[in-house]
């Protein structure tokens, strides 16, 4: 795991640890680290196949300019492979005489096959102002198709490290390379931008009418009884939802 932050700045955003068991049933857990500036939440639990989340925090306050290192460890006395280390790296940078736009990371890589998933789990861009100031953000994509959305679009930047998700969309688009630039700008700060690449394999889902009869024919009597139904079938014989 990887942290990074402006010296006198607001704490790096927290990670997700996911901790599961590769066996069968359930296990234990207890998860400890060592250091100060870190720490994990919950420190035990027990997890399945499914897996259980670790909430991941660092606190920067009184270090100095630097890079911090520390190790995360996960023990269970039902693991044949217990303990399992990860370890952490804090970044810890000098502030910015002027205002200036920190990111963490500087480019995304999105990737789906269409012939096992219909769609991607989303990411995140941290951001904060490395400078003294509160300024205003707005962003931008400069895309060749509109498959990428980030959230939200504009907003307040201080020390603080806030949160933009970004999200793809592979709906209408071909198994190909996409690109695309991410600019964050502001009338305070000179612009940043992060590159994001999509790839997309797999078979475009191509739906296709199926239906029987081709035809359907009533016959009736002038004043008598109304002829009776007929069932018209439709199906899609080709891939997707119709």
């Amino acid at each position: 795991l990887t942290f990074y932050a402006t010296v006198d700045g607001g704490d790096p955003l927290d990670r997700d640890l996911l901790i599961l068991n590769d066996g069968d049933g359930s296990i234990d857990w207890l998860v400890a680290d060592d250091a100060v500036w870190l720490s994990v939440s919950p420190a035990n639990g027990s997890s399945d196949e499914d897996g259980e989340e670790v909430s991941v925090s660092v606190n920067i306050d009184g270090l100095l300019t630097g890079d911090y290192e520390a190790t995360i460890s996960i023990t269970s006395d039902d693991a044949d492979n217990s303990p399992k280390t990860v370890n952490v790296v804090l970044h810890v940078d000098e502030a910015s005489v002027d205002n200036e736009f920190a990111v963490y990371p500087d480019q995304f890589s999105f990737e789906i096959d269409l012939d096992e998933e219909d769609s991607v789990e989303d990411q995140v861009l941290e951001l904060w102002n490395a400078g003294p100031d509160s300024i205003e953000f707005e962003v931008e994509i400069d895309s060749d198709e509109d498959w990428l959305e980030v959230s939200p679009e504009d907003g307040d930047l201080d020390a603080e490290h806030v949160k933009l998700r970004l999200s793809v969309e592979p709906e209408g688009l071909d198994p190909d390379d996409y690109e695309a630039t991410i600019i964050i700008s502001s009338d305070d700060a000179d612009p940043v931008e992060i590159d994001v690449s999509f790839e997309v394999t797999g078979e475009v889902e191509e739906p296709e009418i199926g239906f029987e009869p081709d035809e359907i024919e009533f016959e009736a009597e002038e004043g008598g009884d109304d002829p009776d139904e007929e069932i018209l079938t439709i199906w899609n014989e080709g891939t997707g939802l119709l």
